[in-house]
C-alpha cells in the first residue's frame, strides 16, 4: 500500500502493529474512491455494504492520506466500548503485549473495560494505552513538569487537602458523588476553574489533561485517590 505518491510503500501490517484498529483501515480504505451519497465520513461495514453503488465510484485516481486515517482511527477509538477496545488488543497477537501492560492485563476483566472506556478520549492508536493508563497502574504518579508547577501554585495544597477531606467524607464512591464533592471545595476557599481543578488533577494523575476528574477518582478508587490528595497537600507549597 503507497502511503502517497512517490512514497516508499508501507504494509497493512505496519498499521496494526502501529495500533490502528481494522475497522478504521477497512471504514478509510471503503471511503478512497468512493462516496457514499451523503456527507457522513465514517461508515460501519454494513453501512458501506448498503450504500455501495458502482455509479458512485469515482474516475480520478486516490490518494492515501495518513492523515485522515489517524482521524478516523481516533474516531473509532472514541467511541468504542471498553470491551471493544480490549477484543482489538487481544485481536493485536503478539503486539497485545506492548499495547496492553501486564500490570493491567491482569485486572478483572470487568474492571480493565472500565478503565479503558475511562481512557479512550484521548487515545488515537491502540499505542498510546500505556501512557494512558499509567496513572492507574502505580501507587505514586509520575509527575509531569507542568503537574509540577499547578502543584507549586500558592493555593494548591490547600485545594488538595480540602478535596481529601471532602472525598473522605462520602458514602459512596461514585462518579457523581465524587463531582460534587470536589465543587463544595470552591466556595469554601474561594477557588474555581484552573485554580481548583488543575491541581486536583496534578495530584491524581501527574498531569494537567486526562479523563474527567469524576471518572478519574472512580477508577482510581478510594484509597488511592486520598493517599494522592493527602500527600499532595502536605508537600505542596502553602501560601
Amino acid at each position: 500500500m503507497s502511503k502517497r505518491e512517490g512514497e516508499a510503500a508501507v504494509a497493512v501490517s505496519d498499521w496494526k502493529r502501529a495500533g490502528y484498529v481494522p475497522e478504521a483501515m477497512l471504514a478509510y480504505l471503503g471511503l478512497l474512491g468512493f462516496h457514499p451519497g451523503d456527507d457522513r465520513e465514517v461508515l460501519t461495514h454494513d453501512e458501506m455494504t448498503e450504500a455501495f453503488a458502482l455509479d458512485r465510484l469515482g474516475k480520478s485516481g486516490s490518494v492515501f492520506d495518513p492523515a485522515k486515517l489517524a482521524w478516523m482511527n481516533a474516531h473509532w477509538l472514541h467511541h468504542a466500548s471498553g470491551a471493544t477496545i480490549l477484543a482489538w488488543v487481544e485481536r493485536a497477537g503478539e503486539d497485545a503485549k506492548r499495547f496492553l501492560p501486564a500490570a493491567a492485563a491482569a485486572w478483572p476483566r470487568a474492571t480493565l473495560e472500565h478503565v479503558l472506556e475511562g481512557v479512550r478520549g484521548n487515545l488515537a492508536t491502540l499505542a498510546d494505552l500505556p501512557f494512558e493508563l499509567a496513572p492507574f497502574l502505580s501507587e505514586l504518579p509520575v509527575v509531569e513538569p507542568e503537574a509540577e508547577e499547578a502543584l507549586g501554585a500558592p493555593r494548591a495544597a490547600a485545594v488538595c487537602a480540602a478535596t481529601a477531606a471532602a472525598l473522605a467524607a462520602l458514602a459512596e464512591w461514585r462518579a457523581d458523588a465524587v463531582k460534587s464533592a470536589i465543587q463544595s471545595v470552591a466556595p469554601a476557599l474561594g477557588v474555581k476553574g484552573r485554580e481548583l481543578y488543575q491541581p486536583v488533577r496534578a495530584a491524581l494523575t501527574g498531569r494537567t489533561h486526562g479523563p474527567e476528574l469524576p471518572l478519574v477518582a472512580e477508577l482510581l478508587g478510594r484509597e488511592r485517590s486520598l493517599a494522592r490528595l493527602q500527600r499532595a497537600g502536605a508537600a505542596a507549597p502553602r501560601s
